[in-house]
């Protein structure tokens, strides 16, 4: 695996304080990661990310039902930053031409937020 080429991602100890758990599923040796956490409305969110094919996948489940679920391909990095005391997972996706944000967040409750922006 070449690491130049993969998405920058947080270590291992932010993600597990973020998602307040180990992975569900992990593929370290094929740059694949897989985090779920829930709220307290009963809303899941399942986020998978592959950091060698650069794709990002979130899922959101409402009472055990999938009803939403969005992909994207070219994330060059996931961050952890911290924006009034809230931690805030941070993915940034694009080229020169486009840009795509996803914003996660859990406190108070569960939040997503995907934007896009084009030329």
């Amino acid at each position: 695996m070449d690491v130049n080429n993969c998405t920058d991602i947080p270590d291992e100890i932010e993600l597990l304080e973020f998602f307040e758990s180990e992975p569900i599923e992990s593929y370290p040796n094929d740059g694949f990661w897989s985090y779920e956490r829930g709220d307290i409305n009963g809303a899941l969110l399942r986020l998978s990310f592959n950091i060698i094919e650069k794709s990002i996948q979130s899922s959101l489940y409402l009472n055990g039902d999938e009803v939403m679920s969005v992909s994207y391909e070219g994330v060059n990095k996931i961050d952890i930053i911290e924006e009034k005391g809230v931690k805030i997972l941070k993915c940034e996706c694009g080229s020169l031409i486009s840009k795509t944000t996803l914003k996660v967040f859990f406190e108070p409750k569960l939040y997503i937020e995907w934007q896009s922006l084009g030329a």
